[in-house]
């Protein structure tokens, strides 16, 4: 189900939105109501997502995050937003909505996030889609779960290392910053490995970090993703399937 992102109608009156030249409001509007926004304001969204979806070149782009920097942060692939989450309606779901979405960010890319002085200008397309792939000396030793983090007690050491197999995919190939010691996260794997069977998850798993950005495909770096959107991957793997099958191409 599509997400629904209402735009205040005084939107168009706002001082800082009028001082804005028509592309960076486009910009702006763009960045209020794509599909890949969260309820706390952060997400992630890779340049080469935003290029393709609206149609603006990387100089543009980069120009364009200047102008908005008093309101919006990118850093490494993902963007904040500020003040977007106290325009939320006040009440306990969307306050728990908005607190489970804030643990399940990085804790480095949040303290990235606070920074409003990025100078985009210093940055090339290069740097900024290599973010995500960046080595991070620091995560290998993570892998060791700190005792907060323990697994509850019927997972066993078998199915541990299951878990840590799907998280070695998106690690080694589109997501150098995922945090191992996430519950959320690692549910999510336990859930489809109990669905769906290990290999089964592996295969899907490697399948949708293989086409990470091809068009119109389901925004998935994280093992959380891929299980709330293992039917829309489905559903575009079917459409490629049908289009690529004279190329011999295997899909899930």
């Amino acid at each position: 189900m599509a997400k629904k992102r209402y735009i205040n109608t005084k939107f168009w009156s706002d001082d800082f939105i009028i001082g804005l030249k028509p592309l960076e409001r486009y910009f702006f509007l763009y960045l209020l109501t794509n599909e890949h926004t969260e309820i706390c304001g952060i997400y992630e969204l890779s340049m080469k997502v935003i290029e393709r979806e609206t149609d603006l070149t990387n100089q543009q782009i980069i120009d364009i995050l200047s102008v908005l920097k008093s309101k919006v942060v990118y850093t490494d692939g993902w963007v904040r937003i500020n003040n977007f989450a106290k325009h939320q309606a006040v009440n306990p779901k969307i306050e728990i909505g908005i607190e489970r979405c804030l643990n399940e960010i990085p804790q480095d890319i949040l303290a990235k996030l606070s920074n409003n002085d990025i100078d985009y200008h210093s940055l090339s397309k290069t740097t900024i889609e290599s973010e995500l792939l960046k080595p991070k000396l620091i995560l290998k030793p993570k892998l060791t779960l700190k005792p907060k983090l323990t697994l509850k007690p019927e997972i066993t050491s078998e199915e541990t290392s299951q878990i840590n197999e799907i998280f070695n995919i998106f690690y080694n190939t589109i997501n150098r910053n995922i945090n191992f010691g996430n519950k959320t996260q690692r549910k999510a794997v336990e859930d489809m490995i109990r669905l769906q069977g290990l290999e089964k998850v592996k295969k899907v798993a490697e399948f949708a970090c293989q086409f990470y950005g091809e068009p119109y495909m389901p925004v998935i770096t994280t093992p959380l993703q891929l299980k709330d959107k293992w039917s829309a991957l489905e559903s575009w793997a079917k459409t490629k399937q049908q289009k690529d099958n004279s190329k011999g191409i295997t899909i899930i």
